[in-house]
């Protein structure tokens, strides 16, 4: 057992596994233990969060640990290098004035309105919360009333250069302290949202007063100082419109000249990602401004009918099916009506009958027609109202029917962002190309990103009034080129990469480990049959070259299929029976088979490797050698072998997994994305009020618990959605696991 962790959570047959040293990765966590003691390395923030959240289980078992001073270090800095290079980087030095000082506020905006029923007022906060649609409205409203308030007294109060900067939210630091007469200002009704009724501004509880030229020191204590320089370095950009805030150190070009359309009604907006942390400068901690470009998608702001016909190939939907798919796109999108611009909702579904279809009570208590409502009310004749209305996805309230709206009058809100999900993989590749380029134009792009946000000129009062100054010159680093690493196959042969691409050529180079596999077999298209038997002689003629002992006498067996005729589920079934161990599946890409394939393999145990009839004709007409490399990796490691290993730098011998002394645990949570909004309400419907999605958490643990100490195997369990702790029986259950296989 190993000493000190309770509970066997991690225990270890040491009979089996003679370590010295532990390496455990967990949530960003780098614990090192010698002679199975922990030495003392500083937790990450993530974790300080989940200890605290989970103190009286001791989740991780990391409080009883005890810590000894005794056991290695991490290896110290490289200093044996090749050679070395200048180099330019995206961080930028920040210099503050002397004995600048700078006023900390909070900010609260609350929306007041009368509710209609029992005539109380009711109270909503609108600087809480963060994402898009409404959030991006209230940060749009909390930005504009703010600056009306400091019209209306004269600047705050403040004299000369006084500035302000303002996240659009809670926090709001100025370069003079606010020195204002009057506790109450008056906007009136025409200048902002007529709802909107108090603003509270009170300085800081925890810090006040910054002092800005005084030395930095901890991590910790630096917060408020490098929250006030995120949000410094983008109020001019801001204030201009030159950006749109949107999401935190996101910012994102306004210029309809910069904005690529994808015609499906979204568009491609540049931007870049920005923060500041605190690094080391000549030994002394120093604030930088770190800057990425970033595109990212967004719904086009216009006429959501036009929106519609866009995501529909250019047409309007004509079919059930079409309309199901436009709902999927749009739904839970904010929208406006033309006719009352500040009345903005969110998408919920779409009617089932065309508006012409559907009857509204008017003010007199008459029934009408939609389209013949909006002529008599509003005097507007709709041009579509054999289309569906568009309906809130906020419930109505209670004896109350849900408002239908024409999708002709209703305007789609900037500045939302497509969500993953709703990404389909063309607009997936233009984004990976968009964001994936190369390095000196990376950085041309954040060179001009950063002139665009005006953080180098001596012209940026809210810099300048402040005595923040961003250096230009200050991104070249000295780059240290080290020797390239040897890569070590079977027998001890060995190769170097190359030092320019790092790639290696290891065609006749055999894997250090390989599995017997006995029954094997090619599940593959029918009338691709010709192609398939040429792919299964390179198979494998390969895999004999490469050491793997693939049984090759009336192997593999060759099982077709026609596509009408496709069923995995009794293909596996037939499989468990014949006791097969290892699936080669090749069918056409545009079939789209991928997840159906994995969740049988899961289902039914048998190993698979997923091939399509493309890349079959590349290998066998086309000669493409590394794509049949590439595939026998594969093929090698997903039955338990072991393709080749790092030979470590003598800098780092204390931690060559080689030399089986080394035990190196992985521990990570994967989240999955939050809850539709028409999900919550279903879920809080249903009384789950704790969950946050629809789909569980993963926790994955791997450890190189094989029999070559270069080998690493692991597992998963799923848990409650969206939490941070970890689930410490399944932990138990699945870490024990390991250790026994």
């Amino acid at each position: 057992m190993v000493d000190n962790i309770p509970n066997g959570i991690f225990s270890v047959p040491q009979s089996r596994y003679k370590t010295k040293t532990l390496i455990f990765l967990a949530l960003n966590l780098l614990l090192i233990t010698s002679y199975l003691k922990l030495c003392p390395i500083m937790p990450s923030k993530r974790l300080k969060r989940l200890e605290k959240a989970n103190a009286p289980s001791s989740t991780l078992a990391f409080q009883s640990l005890k810590i000894s001073t005794t056991g290695p270090r991490p290896p110290a800095l490289a200093t044996n290098f090749k050679h070395t290079e200048s180099g330019l980087c995206s961080m930028f030095m920040i210099q503050l004035e002397p004995k600048q000082q700078v006023w900390r506020y909070d900010v609260q905006i609350d929306l007041c309105s009368l509710n209609n029923a029992d005539g109380k007022n009711l109270k909503r906060s609108l600087t809480k919360g963060s994402g898009d649609g409404q959030q991006a409205l209230n940060r749009k409203l909390c930005f504009d009333l703010l600056n009306r308030v400091c019209t209306k007294t004269v600047n705050f109060g403040m004299t000369g250069n006084g500035s302000f900067v303002y996240d659009n939210k809670a926090s709001l630091y100025t370069s003079q302290p606010i020195k204002i007469e009057k506790q109450q200002i008056a906007v009136e009704m025409e200048e902002v949202d007529p709802f909107t009724q108090t603003i509270v501004i009170n300085p800081n509880e925890s810090g006040h007063l910054l002092n800005l030229g005084e030395p930095l020191s901890a991590q910790d204590e630096a917060i408020p100082i490098r929250t006030f320089l995120e949000m410094a370095t983008s109020q001019e950009a801001v204030n201009s419109k030159v950006f749109s805030a949107i999401g935190p150190g996101k910012l994102y070009l306004t210029d309809a000249k910069q904005i690529e359309s994808m015609n499906n009604g979204i568009e491609l907006r540049p931007g870049l990602k920005k923060g500041v942390r605190i690094v080391s400068n000549n030994g002394k901690p120093c604030p930088a401004v770190v800057l990425d470009s970033k595109t990212s998608p967004f719904f086009k702001s216009q006429n959501l009918l036009q929106t519609i016909k866009e995501v529909n190939g250019g047409r309007i939907p004509a079919s059930e099916a079409e309309w199901t798919h436009v709902l999927f796109v749009v739904q839970d999108l904010r929208v406006e009506p033309i006719y009352a611009p500040k009345q903005s909702f969110e998408i919920g579904s779409f009617t089932e009958k065309a508006v012409n279809k559907i009857r509204v009570p008017t003010s007199d208590n008459s029934m009408l027609f939609v389209h013949t409502y909006f002529e008599k009310s509003r005097g507007i004749s709709l041009d579509y109202p054999q289309l569906p209305g568009v309906i809130s996805n906020k419930p109505a309230q209670a004896g109350r029917t849900a408002a239908t709206y024409p999708i002709e009058l209703l305007k789609v809100m900037p500045d939302q962002r497509v969500p993953l999900e709703k990404m389909n993989k063309n607009l997936s590749e233009r984004l990976l190309e968009r964001n994936s380029v190369h390095p000196n134009d990376r950085l041309a792009n954040v060179m001009q990103r950063a002139e665009q946000l005006n953080i180098f000129s001596p012209s940026n009062k809210i810099l300048s009034s402040f005595g923040v100054k961003v250096v230009k010159d200050s991104n070249e680093v000295v780059i240290g080129v080290r020797h390239p690493p040897k890569i070590q196959f079977r027998d001890s042969f060995t190769k170097t990469p190359d030092s320019v691409t790092t790639r290696w050529n290891d065609f006749n180079a055999r894997y250090i480990s390989t599995k017997q596999i006995s029954e094997w077999l090619f599940y593959y298209p029918k009338n691709h049959e010709k192609n398939i038997c040429d792919f299964r002689a390179k198979f494998s003629e390969t895999a004999k070259a490469k050491g793997m002992r693939f049984v090759m006498e009336k192997r593999p067996y060759m099982v077709p299929y026609t596509d009408d005729l496709l069923d995995f589920k009794s293909f596996f079934a037939q499989c468990v029976t014949r006791k097969i161990e290892f699936v080669l599946f090749i069918d056409s890409e545009k079939n789209d088979t991928h997840a159906d394939l994995k969740y049988y393999e899961a289902r039914y145990k048998i190993l698979t490797q997923h091939i399509t009839t493309e890349i079959v004709e590349n290998i066998v007409k086309k000669g493409h050698k590394q794509t049949m490399e590439n595939i026998m990796h594969k093929v090698n490691c997903k039955n338990f072998g072991l393709n080749y290993m790092p030979i470590i730098e003598p800098l780092a011998n204390e931690y060559a997994l080689e030399s089986g002394e080394v035990l190196v645990i992985g521990l990570d949570v994967s989240h999955p994305p939050p809850a539709k909004k028409a999900d919550r309400r279903m879920l809080y419907m249903a009384d789950y009020q704790n969950m946050d999605s629809l789909e569980p958490s993963v926790v994955g643990i791997c450890a190189n618990m094989a029999a070559h100490p270069h080998a690493f195997v692991g597992d998963y369990f799923y848990q409650q959605s969206r939490k941070e702790s970890i689930d410490v029986s399944q932990l138990k259950s699945v870490s024990n696991g390991l250790w026994r296989s």
